[in-house]
């Protein structure tokens, strides 16, 4: 191997050590340009298949109870930590099981990486990040009923 294909390769490894998992996890799903901001399908939300409406759910429903919780008593850091990874871990199931059509794939894409973003906040150990992470996610929840078709998404919005 020469030494320009040497350089080539730390420098790919090192990019992809500064990458979360979630994202590496993402990207074999993400098999085209990726859209850089949000956009309708010619006016209308996107169509969304079962994994992506089961993985959204839960993501909405452990965001939604951990809101209510935080309201009534302050929380440990663990607890924002544990809800960071398992984001995170509904992230990777819906990259692996669902299917939308490239375009609407490249747009769930940017909330996604939104999404990912938030779980990372939530996982560090600072009440500013933990309530930064919260933030993100439910605006990022928020997002995603108006650019996608989820079936009842807005009627269950709680937080």
């Amino acid at each position: 191997m020469n030494t320009r294909m040497t350089l080539f390769a730390a420098a790919l490894a090192s990019a992809f050590a500064m990458v979360p998992a979630a994202s590496i996890a993402a990207q074999p799903h993400a098999h085209h340009e990726q859209a850089r901001s949000l956009t309708l399908d010619n006016g209308s939300k996107w169509k969304v298949d079962e994994p992506l409406r089961m993985g959204m759910e839960s993501i909405r429903d452990q965001v939604t109870q951990m809101h209510l919780a935080g309201e009534r008593a302050p929380l440990k850091p663990e607890y924002y930590e544990a809800l960071g990874l398992s984001i995170q871990s509904e992230i990777a199931d819906i990259v692996r099981n669902c299917k939308l059509e490239p375009r609407a794939d490249a747009n769930f894409h940017v909330l996604l990486s939104d999404l990912d973003e938030a779980a990372e906040a939530l996982k560090r150990r600072t009440a500013k990040d933990q309530h930064r992470g919260m933030s993100k996610a439910r605006e990022v929840l928020g997002r995603y009923g108006r650019y996608f078709d989820h079936p009842g998404w807005a009627a269950q919005q709680r937080a």
